[in-house]
């Protein structure tokens, strides 16, 4: 009975999304060499994007709280700063001349720095 409870609770409020080991992926890149979205599977909160402008460069935008922006700018100054994605920031950097692959290793150093998202 408590193992069929405890499984019944794994199913309900557990993760969706689980690596091989059963550990819960936090989040994962979604996108190809000319756009990025980095995301929670579980609660579809996007963390930041990565965009191709044609002509090598890569432009990463970052979400984060309102509560945040501080220490985001405490950090390293975005050139853009925007409230469209309200009740988000989002805020934008300079851009990248890398691969998308580097990018986006180089978006999550900085996103973990920030303590916006935690290591894998």
């Amino acid at each position: 009975m408590i193992q069929a409870l405890s499984r019944l609770k794994r199913q309900l409020f557990g993760p969706t999304t689980v690596k091989d080991d059963g550990s819960p992926v936090i989040y994962f890149w979604v996108g190809d060499d000319n756009y990025s979205v980095l995301m929670n599977p579980t609660t579809n909160r996007v963390y930041a994007t990565l965009s191709h402008d044609g002509y090598g460069k890569i432009d990463p935008t970052i979400f984060v709280s309102p509560f945040a922006v501080p220490r985001v700018y405490a950090f390293d100054r975005p050139y853009a700063f925007s409230l469209r994605t309200f009740p988000l920031c989002a805020l934008a950097f300079v851009r990248f001349k890398q691969p998308m692959w580097y990018a986006q290793e180089l978006t999550e150093r900085i996103l973990i720095e920030l303590r916006i998202i935690t290591a894998k």
